[in-house]
């Protein structure tokens, strides 16, 4: 069997990571990307939360931290941990929002503008999903339709009920509401490995919940 095969059948572990991790995602990921991720770099901290990834048991800890190149993951394995992840994440925390920025994506493309579930600031895309405990979300959904190759950079946060229902507020997105919800953000999910696998950062206080 390929390595890819082999990959692709095995249970995906959680992978403890540390400031290189952090380091990768404020300046590969973020600094390159939209409005979004601009602000989200502006929230992150070096040293706080914690930060790991999704990978196959028994990978050497060198090819874990080498976030630049491909062949440690299979996108499919690693989407499916992390939908798994974020699933049971809601569970505990209540509703959230899951955010992922479309870098190539404009709101002048034909088919935005039909698609469900997506929301413009400017000429930026975004798409997103309300997701509730005990359901299931289209998360996968969210991931896929963002996916531009290995640049990815999603969410999952919350809107202060000052600013209404959610789909109501995205739909006329203003600066402030895409700040409110990155400074609510309690996870950011950013593409790894060549595209190929994800880094997650927590930054979630100890004992969070809803």
């Amino acid at each position: 069997m390929s390595d890819e095969g082999s990959q692709r059948s095995l249970v995906y572990e959680r992978v403890p990571l540390g400031d290189e991790a952090r380091r990768y995602v404020g300046g590969q990921i973020l600094e390159g990307g939209l409005t979004m991720s601009r602000l989200l770099l502006e929230k992150l901290r070096p040293g706080e939360g914690t930060v790991f990834t999704y990978l196959p048991p028994g990978v050497n800890p060198g090819r874990a931290r080498d976030f630049d190149h491909g062949g440690v993951a299979s996108l499919s394995s690693s989407e499916r941990a992390v939908v798994q992840f974020l699933r049971n994440e809601v569970d505990a925390r209540g509703r959230r929002l899951f955010v992922v920025e479309n870098p190539v994506a404009r709101c002048t493309d034909p088919l935005v503008g039909d698609a469900r579930d997506v929301f413009c600031y400017g000429d930026e895309v975004y798409h997103w999903t309300q997701c509730s405990p005990g359901r299931r979300n289209d998360v996968l959904g969210a991931l896929r339709r963002a996916s531009s190759g290995w640049m990815l950079v999603g969410m999952l946060t919350s809107l202060p009920s000052a600013l209404g229902e959610p789909r109501l507020a995205l739909a006329r997105c203003e600066h402030a509401t895409l700040a409110a919800m990155t400074e609510r953000t309690e996870l950011v999910v950013a593409s790894a490995y060549d595209g190929e696998g994800h880094v997650i950062w927590d930054m979630s206080p100890p004992g969070h919940g809803s």
